[in-house]
C-alpha cells in the first residue's frame, strides 16, 4: 500500500463521501479541484492518465480534474484487495482522527444486561406456586359439604381448592438456580452510509453470560370463605452475574488493553473464517478475544452479588365449580414492578393475568391437576406469556409427591445482541458516525417456547407444619435458561 495514504494527515481524515477523490489520487490526479468539463476522447484520457502527475507534459489543472474522472471510469484501477485496504485504512483513520474508534458500543452492553434481567425473571416465573396448598378437601355426605382431609395438597401444581374460611397460611421459601449462556459470534457489517464505499467491512460479535440466583420468598394466604382466598408473595432476590463480550481484533492488537483495542474488521465476509486465528499454525489476520463489558469501558452488570426486591405478586382464588370428582377455579393475579431492576432483581414493569385451574380425582389418593392462563406485561413483551402446568399428585396424611410437566409460551423472543449498534460522534452523541448492523441471515433471538419437568414432595412435620421441596428441570435449550431450579419451603397454617 502506498505510504502516503497512511502518512498524509489530509487523507487520514478524509470523508468517505469523497472516497472518489482519494481514488483519483491513486490514478495520478490531483484532489480537490472543481469539475468544469466532462467530455474527452479516449486519447485525451490516455494523455491525462499518463501525464496527470505534472511535469513538462502536465495538463492544466481544470483539464486534469475532469480527465481524472474519466480516467477512473475508463482504465482498470489497482487490484480489488488494494482498494479494500485503502478503504479500510481510510475508515479507521477517519474514526481515529474524529476521536471515535471502531469499538463495542453501550447498546451492546445494554442488550447483555437486559437479557440477564429477563432471563432471571423468566427463571423466577418457573418456580412453584407460592399460595398455600396444605390439604385437600373431600365431599362428606354426612354433612352434605366439603370438609378438609388429612391428605396433603400438591407442591408444584396449583390447586383449585381454597385453604378454608379464616385460615391463614404462611410460607417461607428459598430457591436457587444458575444460568449459563454462551452465544456463538454472529456476523455484523460496518454501515457508514456512503455510496462511494465499494464494499462493507465485516466482523463478529458473541457473548458469554452467567447468573447465580437465590430467591427468598415470604408468602401469605388468607381464606375469606369456603370458596374465596387471597394471597401475596414478596421475593428478595440475590444475583451474582457477569457478561463477557466475544469479538475480533487484529492479531497485533491481541495484547492491547481492552479499553484501547479496536474491533478487527475484514473486507470480505466469505474470508472471515480463513483470516481468524485457529491455533493450528495457519496464517491469520484476526483473533477472537473475550473481555468483560466493564473492562471495555462500558456500563454493564458488575462483578459481585447484588440484592433487591423482586416483583411482588398479589392474587386471589375463587372456586367456581365442584362435585365429587371435579373442581374448577379461577386465579386473577397482579404483578408489581421491581424497584431494583438495576440490581437484576426483576423487571420494573407491571403485569396482570389469570389462570383457570382444575383438578380431577383419579383414585382416593391420586389426583390430576392442570392449569392454563395468560400473563400480560404492560411494558415488556418478552415477559408476556401463556403459562401451563399438568400432572398428578399422590398424597397421604404424612407424605405427598407430584410429577408432571409445565412451561410458558412467551410472546416475544429476547435479543441477546442488538440488530443495530450505532457509533455516535464523540462531540455530538445525537449524530451517528458508523453503525454495526447484524446481517439478515444471522439469528440474535432466544427461544420463546419453554417446557419443564416438574417434581415435588411434601412432608408433614407436626400439626399445622409442613416442609416441601421441588425441582424444575428445563427440557429445552432455547433460551437463557437454568440447568435446574430447586426450592425448599416451610409452611405453617393456623386459624
Amino acid at each position: 500500500m502506498p505510504a502516503w495514504i497512511i502518512r498524509n494527515p489530509i487523507y487520514a481524515g478524509l470523508s468517505l463521501n469523497r472516497f472518489g477523490a482519494l481514488w483519483d489520487k491513486l490514478c495520478g490526479c490531483r484532489w480537490g479541484h472543481v469539475r468544469v468539463r466532462s467530455a474527452y476522447t479516449r486519447s485525451s484520457v490516455s494523455t491525462c492518465c499518463n501525464h496527470g502527475r505534472g511535469g513538462r507534459n502536465a495538463l492544466p489543472s481544470w483539464t486534469r480534474t475532469d480527465c481524472c474522472r474519466a480516467c477512473r471510469r475508463s482504465r482498470p484501477g489497482p487490484p480489488r484487495l488494494l482498494r479494500a485496504a485503502v478503504l479500510l485504512v481510510t475508515v479507521l483513520s477517519r474514526a481515529a482522527v474524529q476521536g471515535q474508534a471502531l469499538r463495542l458500543q453501550q447498546s451492546q452492553a445494554d442488550a447483555a444486561s437486559q437479557m440477564i434481567v429477563l432471563g432471571v425473571q423468566q427463571g423466577i416465573d418457573a418456580l412453584p406456586p407460592s399460595s398455600g396448598q396444605l390439604f385437600t378437601y373431600e365431599f362428606d355426605p354426612k354433612v352434605d359439604a366439603y370438609v378438609v382431609t388429612n391428605r396433603l395438597g400438591p407442591t408444584v401444581f396449583r390447586s383449585p381448592q381454597v385453604i378454608g374460611e379464616r385460615v391463614v397460611d404462611v410460607r417461607l421459601a428459598a430457591s436457587y438456580f444458575t444460568i449459563n449462556g454462551s452465544f456463538t459470534p454472529i456476523d455484523y457489517e460496518v454501515d457508514v452510509g456512503s455510496p462511494d464505499m465499494p464494499q462493507p467491512l465485516y466482523t463478529r460479535f458473541g457473548m458469554n453470560a452467567r447468573a447465580e440466583v437465590t430467591v427468598l420468598g415470604a408468602a401469605m394466604s388468607y381464606g375469606f370463605s369456603s370458596w374465596l382466598e387471597a394471597h401475596i408473595n414478596l421475593p428478595i432476590v440475590f444475583v451474582d452475574a457477569s457478561a463477557d463480550a466475544v469479538y475480533l481484533v487484529r492479531s497485533r492488537d491481541a495484547d492491547v488493553p481492552p479499553s484501547q483495542v479496536d474491533i478487527g474488521v475484514w473486507p470480505s465476509r466469505s474470508e472471515l473464517d480463513a483470516v481468524i486465528c485457529t491455533g493450528q499454525g495457519t496464517t491469520c489476520r484476526l483473533e477472537q478475544r473475550i473481555d468483560s463489558y466493564t473492562a471495555l469501558g462500558l456500563q454493564s452488570v458488575s462483578d459481585g452479588t447484588t440484592v433487591g426486591l423482586g416483583r411482588i405478586n398479589a392474587g386471589a382464588k375463587a372456586l367456581v365449580y365442584e362435585d365429587e370428582r371435579l373442581q374448577l377455579a379461577v386465579e386473577p393475579e397482579l404483578v408489581f414492578p421491581s424497584p431494583n431492576e438495576s440490581q437484576l432483581s426483576g423487571s420494573d414493569s407491571f403485569a396482570l393475568g389469570g389462570r383457570f385451574v382444575g383438578a380431577v380425582s383419579i383414585t382416593q389418593l391420586v389426583r390430576f391437576y392442570a392449569d392454563v392462563g395468560y400473563e400480560y406485561d404492560v411494558d415488556v413483551e418478552e415477559l408476556s406469556r401463556l403459562p401451563w402446568d399438568a400432572g398428578v399428585s399422590a398424597s397421604t396424611d404424612v407424605f405427598a409427591f407430584d410429577v408432571g410437566f409445565g412451561g410458558s409460551k412467551y410472546q416475544k423472543a429476547i435479543e441477546w445482541t442488538p440488530d443495530v449498534a450505532p457509533i455516535p460522534y464523540p462531540n455530538d452523541p445525537t449524530q451517528v458516525l458508523y453503525e454495526w448492523v447484524r446481517l439478515p441471515d444471522e439469528n440474535n433471538e432466544l427461544g420463546t417456547n419453554f417446557v419443564n419437568f416438574l417434581f415435588g414432595i411434601k412432608v408433614r412435620l407436626a400439626e399445622g407444619w409442613l416442609v416441601s421441596g421441588a425441582v424444575t428441570v428445563p427440557l429445552d435449550d432455547s433460551g437463557f435458561r437454568p440447568v435446574a431450579l430447586g426450592t425448599v419451603a416451610l409452611e405453617r397454617a393456623f386459624q
